[in-house]
C-alpha cells in the first residue's frame, strides 16, 4: 500500500514540472533547475533575498549550459532579481540561449558599463536595468523587449543590444553622444525605460513600436531630439516630463493620433492640429504662459492634468467630440471664465476645475451621470449652477469653497448628499434638498453663513455630524418627522435660530452638542400629543419654550393662499362648531401631495409633510381664522385643495376647495360648498401613505411598494 502511494506521488510530481535543485552553486553562479525541462535559471544566493548584495562582482561570463549531477542543463533564464544589489558588477556575458530576463535583474547594478543582450531574449521583465547609471535601457514587465544608448560619449560607457530581425549586432559608437537607435524587433517600450539618462540628446523609435508606456523619457534634461512614429496608438503618463531641452517648437510631441505632452512653458496660445485624438495626461501642465488653446473636433479624450496650473488660459472650447475628461484637468486654471461640458461626458472626475476662482459659468448637460469629489471646490466666482436630473451621485467637498454661489438647484435624482458637499459656500442664503434624498452627509452645508433657511423633505432619515454647523444667518429650520438620526453638533453655532419645528412624534436621541450655542429661548415646535414627551427627553427638554406646531390666529374672510417658487401660505377662516380643520393638496393628476389635520385652535395633529409654522401669516379684516405654510412644493406647478372642517362627531361642516400656481401669485378664492369624501389612508413605520387602487404613494407623491 505504502509503494503505491509513493508511485502515485512521483508520477504527480514530475507531470508538473519539478524542481530538482533551487539555490545551488556551480562554478561560482547560482542556479534554479528543472528537471522535467532539462533547464537552468540563473538566481541569486539565499533561497531569494535582498539581503545578499555584492555576491557577484567583477566579470561574470554566464554560460549556455552547465553540468550538475551528471546532468546538463540549458541556461535560458536569468531569474528575477538575479544580481539585485550588485554594485560590483562591471561586466556581464549573456549567451544566446538565454529567452529571458527577469524583473529587477540587474537592479541598483551601478558599475556595470558593458552588456550585450543577445537576439534570443523575447522577454525582459520591468525595472531589469533600473538605477544602473551608466547603462540605459528599455524595459517593462510583461515580455517587452529592452534597448540602450551610449553614455555621454565615455568609451568605456558602451551598450550593444541586438535586432532579432538581422544577423549582427548594432554597436553604439563613443562618437554618438548619448543616441539610440530602437531596433525594429520592438514593439513596446516600457514604463521607465529611459527614466532619469540625463545623457540622452536623441532617439529613434522604429515604425514597429505601438507603445510607450507610462515614464519612458522621465527625467530626460538633455534630450533634443525624438522621432515617434504614427504607427504608436498609446502613450503613458509623464512620458516627457523634466524634459527641459525640448525647443519650443518641438515643445508638442504627437504619435499617431495622440498629443503626448508639452514641456515648454513659454507658449501663449496653441491650434492642436487636426485628426488628433487624445491629449495626453499633463499635457499642457504648468504651460504657464498659455492664454488660449483650441482644441479640434474629433478629439476624443483630455487626459488628466492636462490644463493642470494654467493659470493664464482664459478660455477654452471643448468639441462634442469628446468623450471623457481625466481628474484634475484643469486644476488651479483660476483665470478660466467660462466651461461648457460636451455632451457626451457622463462623468466628471475629481478635481477637475479645482480653484478655478475666475469660473463664472458652467454648463453641465443631461449625460453627465456623476460629479466627482471636489470638482468645483474654491470655485468662488461661481455663483449658480444646475444640476441636470440625468446626475445621480455628487461626490465629497464638490462645491466647497464656492462662496459666490447664491443659487443651486438639486436634482430630484440625488438620493444621497455627500460629506461637506455645499461646505463655506458662504453666500448661499436658501436651498430646498429634493424628496428624494435619504440622507444629508457629515458638513454637508457646514459654514454656509448666510444661508438662513432650510426645507428638509420628508424623505431624509439621516442627518450627519455638523451638516449645518457654523451657519450663523439659520433663523429657522423644519425637521420632519422622517428623521431617525442627527448627528453630533449638526447645528453647532447657529445662534440665530429662532424657533425649530420637529414633526418627530417620539424626539431623537441627540448629542448635547447637537444645538451647540443656540439660544435655549429659541421656540421648539412640536406635535401637541408630544409635547410632555419632549419636555421630559434628555437635551430637548433644555429648551423652555416647546409649543404645539399649529397655525396661527389671522384676520381672514375667505380662503387666501400666499405662493413662492416652493411654498404656500394658506389662511382659511374659522367654521363655528368645527373641531378639526383637515386640509388635502393635490397635483394637477390627482395624486395627494399632503395631509394636514388641525385641531379647534389650530394645533397641528396628524401629517405626512415638511410644512412649518409662519409667524408672518397674511392678515386681513372680517373674521378670525388660521393660517399655516406648506413647504417643499414644485415651482410653477398647478395644486389642487380641499379644506374640511368637522365637528366633534366626524360630521362635515363646510367643505372648501380651489387651487392655485407656485409662482409667487396673491390669489384670493371664493367658497365652494359640497361634500368631499376623504382619501383612503395608510398607516405604517409611523408614516401616512396614500392608497389609490392598486398602489400607494408618500404624501408627496412618490409610489411606493
Amino acid at each position: 500500500m505504502k509503494t503505491k502511494i509513493l508511485t502515485l506521488f512521483l508520477v504527480l510530481v514530475s507531470s508538473v514540472g519539478f524542481i530538482w535543485a533551487s539555490d545551488t552553486q556551480v562554478n561560482g553562479i547560482w542556479y534554479d533547475f528543472n528537471e522535467s525541462t532539462q533547464t537552468a535559471s540563473v538566481t541569486y544566493q539565499g533561497n531569494n533575498s535582498y539581503g545578499n548584495y555584492d555576491r557577484y562582482s567583477g566579470s561574470v561570463t554566464i554560460p549556455s549550459s552547465v553540468n550538475y549531477n551528471g546532468k546538463t542543463y540549458s541556461v535560458t533564464n536569468i531569474g528575477g532579481s538575479a544580481f539585485y544589489g550588485c554594485s560590483g558588477l562591471t561586466n556581464i556575458t549573456i549567451p544566446n540561449s538565454i529567452t529571458s530576463i527577469g524583473s529587477s535583474a540587474f537592479y541598483g547594478c551601478s558599475g556595470l558599463t558593458n552588456i550585450i543582450i543577445p537576439g534570443s531574449v523575447t522577454s525582459i521583465g520591468g525595472t531589469a536595468f533600473y538605477q544602473v547609471p551608466n547603462v540605459i535601457y528599455n524595459g517593462i514587465a510583461n515580455g517587452s523587449p529592452w534597448g540602450a544608448r551610449c553614455v555621454n560619449g565615455y568609451e568605456e560607457g558602451w551598450f550593444v543590444y541586438s535586432d532579432s530581425t538581422k544577423a549582427n549586432l548594432k554597436a553604439c559608437s563613443p562618437s554618438a553622444q548619448g543616441t539610440i537607435i530602437i531596433p525594429s524587433s520592438v514593439t513596446n517600450i516600457g514604463s521607465y525605460a529611459f527614466y532619469g539618462c540625463t545623457g540622452l540628446t536623441s532617439v529613434t523609435i522604429p515604425n514597429s513600436v505601438t507603445s510607450i508606456e507610462s515614464y519612458v523619457f522621465y527625467g530626460c534634461s538633455s534630450l533634443t531630439d525624438i522621432s515617434i512614429p504614427n504607427s504608436v496608438m498609446n502613450i503613458g503618463d509623464l512620458v516627457f516630463a523634466g524634459c527641459y531641452s525640448f525647443p519650443v517648437e518641438n515643445s508638442i510631441r504627437y504619435a499617431g493620433e495622440y498629443l503626448i505632452e508639452v514641456v515648454e512653458d513659454t507658449l501663449s496660445t496653441y491650434t492642436i492640429k487636426e485628426g488628433t485624438k487624445w491629449i495626453g495626461f499633463s499635457a499642457f501642465a504648468q504651460c504657464h504662459n498659455l492664454t488660449s488653446i483650441v482644441i479640434p473636433n474629433g478629439v476624443k479624450s483630455i487626459g488628466s492634468y492636462a490644463f493642470d496650473m494654467c493659470d493664464k488660459l482664459t478660455s477654452v472650447e471643448i468639441p462634442n467630440s469628446v468623450i471623457s475628461i481625466g481628474r484634475e484637468a484643469f486644476y488651479s486654471c483660476y483665470n478660466l471664465k467660462n466651461i461648457t461640458i460636451p455632451n457626451n461626458v457622463t462623468n466628471i472626475e475629481d478635481k477637475t476645475f479645482y480653484y478655478c476662482s475666475g469660473l463664472t459659468n458652467v454648463s453641465i448637460p443631461n449625460s453627465v451621470t456623476s460629479i466627482g469629489e471636489e470638482v468645483f471646490a474654491w470655485c468662488n466666482s461661481l455663483t449658480s449652477i444646475v444640476i441636470p436630473n440625468s446626475v445621480t451621485s455628487i461626490g465629497k467637498l464638490a462645491f466647497m469653497g464656492c462662496s459666490g454661489l447664491t443659487s443651486i438647484t438639486i436634482p430630484n435624482s440625488i438620493t444621497n448628499i455627500e460629506e461637506k458637499t455645499f461646505c463655506y459656500c458662504s453666500c448661499l442664503t436658501n436651498i430646498t434638498i429634493p424628496n428624494c434624498v435619504t440622507s444629508i452627509g457629515d458638513g454637508a452645508f457646514a459654514v454656509c453663513s448666510n444661508l438662513t433657511n432650510v426645507t428638509i423633505p420628508n424623505s431624509v432619515r439621516s442627518i450627519g455630524d455638523e451638516a449645518f454647523a457654523g451657519c450663523f444667518s439659520l433663523t429657522n429650520v423644519t425637521i420632519p418627522n422622517s428623521v431617525i438620526n442627527i448627528g453630533w453638533r449638526v447645528f453647532d453655532e447657529c445662534d440665530s435660530l429662532t424657533s425649530i419645528t420637529n414633526y418627530a412624534t417620539i424626539p431623537q436621541v441627540i448629542s448635547t452638542y447637537t444645538f451647540y450655542k443656540v439660544d435655549s429661548t429659541c421656540i421648539l415646535y412640536v406635535p401637541n400629543e408630544s409635547i410632555e414627551l419632549y419636555k421630559t427627553t434628555d437635551v430637548w427638554k433644555e429648551f423652555v419654550n416647546i409649543l404645539p406646531i399649529g397655525a396661527k390666529g389671522v384676520e381672514v374672510e375667505t380662503m387666501t393662499i400666499i405662493t413662492t417658487e416652493t411654498t404656500a401660505d394658506i389662511a382659511w377662516p374659522q367654521v363655528n362648531g368645527a373641531y378639526t380643520y383637515e386640509l388635502v393638496i393635490k397635483d394637477s393628476n390627482g395624486n395627494v401631495v399632503c395631509t394636514l389635520v388641525f385641531d379647534v385652535e389650530g394645533h397641528l395633529l396628524r401629517m405626512a409633510f415638511s410644512a412649518p409654522s409662519k409667524d408672518g401669516a397674511p392678515r386681513q379684516t372680517q373674521s378670525i381664522g388660521f393660517a399655516f405654510t406648506v413647504t417643499g412644493l414644485d415651482n410653477g406647478t398647478t395644486y389642487n385643495y380641499t379644506i374640511t372642517a368637522k365637528d366633534n362627531n366626524g360630521s362635515t361642516l363646510n367643505v372648501e376647495t380651489g387651487s392655485f400656481v407656485t409662482q409667487g401669485v396673491t390669489t384670493s378664492l371664493s367658497n365652494v360648498h359640497n361634500n368631499n369624501a376623504q382619501g383612503t389612508k395608510v398607516i405604517r413605520d409611523g408614516q401616512i401613505f396614500i392608497r389609490r387602487g392598486e398602489k400607494t404613494y408618500t404624501l408627496q407623491g412618490n409610489e411606493v411598494r
